[in-house]
This record gives C-alpha cells, structure tokens and sequence, in this order.
C-alpha cells in the first residue's frame, strides 16, 4: 500500500513488477541521472533550510539481497569439494557445495 502511494499507482492499477523497477533504476544510475537528481533534492532541501551540509552521516544498515546460488549439479566434485552451509547477515542458514579454504 505504501509503494503504491508513494508512486501514485491507485488500488485498481497493476503496479511494475520488482524486475522491471530494477531495470529502471539501473538505466537511471547508467545514464548519470540518479546522481543529477540527488543533488538537486540535496540543494532544493538546503535552500528550504531542512539541511545545513555542515555534517556527514553514514548509514551501515544491513539490508537483505537477493543472492543467486550456484547449483552443484554437473559440477565434478573432487575428494576437497564438499557440502557445506554459511549464515547470512540475518542469521539464515544457507546450503551449497565448493570447495573450502585450507
């Protein structure tokens, strides 16, 4: 519900699938306009006084990815090529197969 009031998409419209906004974004950010218009927000909100520019912030917040794993079918597995499992940032356990670093 969010999204669609903040894009203006109303209950009755078909909303553009995760796909298609990511490929938005990316031609936004290839052709240097994401840069463009975030300076020109940073300046409309100085000139409203919302911001001085006197500080930096920085936030490190862990966001979840999609990550795509590697299928080990057909791969030729070796007396060093194992199974294994890892954690992600949000503790969720994730299964596949390579080979580990003695």
């Amino acid at each position: 519900m969010r999204f669609r009031y903040q894009c203006g998409f109303s209950l009755h419209q078909s909303v553009p699938s995760v796909s298609t906004l990511s490929r938005v974004f990316q031609a936004i950010v290839d052709k240097g306009v994401a840069e463009i218009l975030f300076a020109e927000l940073v300046r409309q909100c100085r000139d409203e006084g919302l911001i001085e520019g006197e500080h930096v912030a920085i936030d490190s917040t862990a966001i979840h990815a999609y990550e795509r794993k590697r299928p080990c079918l057909g791969m030729q597995l070796s007396n060093r090529a194992n199974w294994g499992a890892k954690f992600d940032a949000f503790g969720n356990k994730s299964a596949g197969c390579g080979y580990k670093s003695i």
